[in-house]
């Protein structure tokens, strides 16, 4: 089949989904087969949230971890985009995306359960914690960049705002409810067998991507005339060559790598210095959660009235201000505990809202054979900055103290804005039909 005709038929078989869409509050949640997507999301984003705060607090509070160790674990989950995550953007668009869905579903519930059996043989060492987190970060390259990858084929290009908000109001949920749950189950049980919680819903979230009815489009065929080195020199081209991804990409590199300085060390912070308990930390990471979910609601309305590219800016700048609350939390004494639960509540509605109005761009002005290359070459990207981050982050916080450390991540979070400041994006209020390669 030619382009142009794979093209219409892909139009013609959303078409009839766009008044669907759009219809009551529900938009896309009434079409079945993006429901199936975005259920098995919400659960495994709920067993993801307990995990966030049972796994460090593992580390921190049953392996006595230090700064340099935290930063070891942390580079362990992102080192892998580093590895071979441009490789993975490319293989995606030579395949379909759901099957990659389903096993690195069951991959991660796998690995994941390894953490409580080995608590509950005695055997649990933070090497274990390294290659555990190494296994977890390689297996979620691929589904991340499969979701991204496949929410076009089940959406018009039209709905995708209405697509990713409903998503990011998965993700804001999960955090509203999530750690405050993972809080009490460390309590409870201890933070070992709270990250079974994450294994359990990874396994619901595979068995219902693979109930997905709707037929995937074939991958491109020219795919398979051209290797894997020119695919991925074609996605680095498509996003470093276009004057809308490239400011995109540096400020986000710039963002999470200073964001993994400070995020290292942060559990190691309110835990030791602050002597905030696992159940009120729990409480803190949820107050991101109510922040999300804000963002998420108002995705719409903001990016209409104001445009994407405006809206991608001052989310980003007022993110990276708000982080400068939590070396602040350090002088507040008792206000300590709600001014850390400010922060995550402006973290998580400026990077919920920001991430929406990102994504849709990215998604509405890339081909559909160049999707899997886009998300996966950002993202790796993107990650391997965290990897770099937390490794400096976690020496930092062993060599100057915590809150020095907190204090650099924020102001490297904030000057990242820069690139988007000096770029097209706050005169961009829409997603271009197609990029220009500069």
């Amino acid at each position: 089949m030619c382009k142009s005709t794979e093209m219409r038929s892909t139009r013609a078989r959303l078409a009839p989904q766009r008044w669907v869409a759009r219809t009551g509050l529900l938009g896309v949640l009434r079409q079945p087969d993006f429901l199936r997507l975005w259920s098995g999301l919400t659960i495994s984003l709920l067993g993801m949230q307990v995990s966030g705060l049972a796994l460090p607090l593992t580390a921190v509070v049953v392996l006595g971890a230090s700064g340099t160790e935290m930063g070891i674990l942390g580079a362990a989950r992102w080192l892998p985009y580093l590895v071979f995550g441009l490789l993975a953007g490319a293989w995606l668009d030579r395949v379909r995306r759901r099957p990659v869905l389903i096993a690195s579903h069951l991959g991660r519930a796998v690995m994941l359960a390894v953490i409580p059996a080995g608590a509950l043989l005695g055997w649990l060492r933070i090497e274990q914690l390294y290659v555990i987190t190494l296994a977890l970060g390689s297996l979620m390259i691929f589904s991340d960049a499969a979701y991204q990858a496949l929410l076009p084929t089940l959406v018009a290009r039209d709905d995708l705002v209405d697509g990713n908000s409903k998503l990011e109001l998965s993700r804001s949920a999960a955090q509203i409810v999530g750690p405050g749950v993972g809080g009490w189950l460390v309590q409870l049980v201890g933070a070992p067998l709270a990250v079974a919680v994450d294994a359990v819903t990874f396994a619901v979230d595979a068995l219902l991507v693979a109930t997905i009815r709707q037929p995937e489009p074939s991958p491109s065929s020219a795919s398979t005339e051209r290797n894997l080195r020119r695919e991925i020199v074609e996605g680095l081209h498509w996003v470093f060559g276009s004057s809308v991804l490239r400011p995109i990409q540096l400020a986000s590199m710039s963002f999470i790598g200073a964001n993994a300085i400070w995020s290292t060390v942060y559990v190691l912070y309110a835990t030791r210095e602050l002597h905030v308990a696992p159940a009120v930390l729990g409480l803190i990471f949820a107050a991101g959660g109510p922040g999300a979910l804000a963002g998420a609601l108002s995705a719409g309305a903001a990016t209409r009235r104001f445009g994407l590219g405006p809206v991608i800016v001052a989310t980003h700048g007022v993110a990276g201000a708000g982080f400068f609350l939590i070396p602040l939390s350090a002088a507040a004494g008792p206000l300590a505990v709600p001014l850390l639960m400010v922060a995550a509540f402006v973290g998580g509605c400026s990077i919920t809202l920001g991430s929406i109005a990102e994504l849709s761009l990215r998604q509405g002005m890339t081909p559909g054979r160049l999707q899997g290359r886009m998300n996966a070459t950002m993202r790796s990207l993107n990650w391997s900055m965290a990897a770099a981050g937390s490794l400096i982050g976690g020496l930092l916080g062993d060599a100057i103290g915590f809150v020095p450390t907190l204090l650099i991540g924020a102001s490297g979070s904030l000057a990242s804005t820069a690139w988007l400041v000096i770029s097209p994006i706050p005169r961009l209020r829409e997603a271009p039909e197609s990029a220009k390669s500069e």
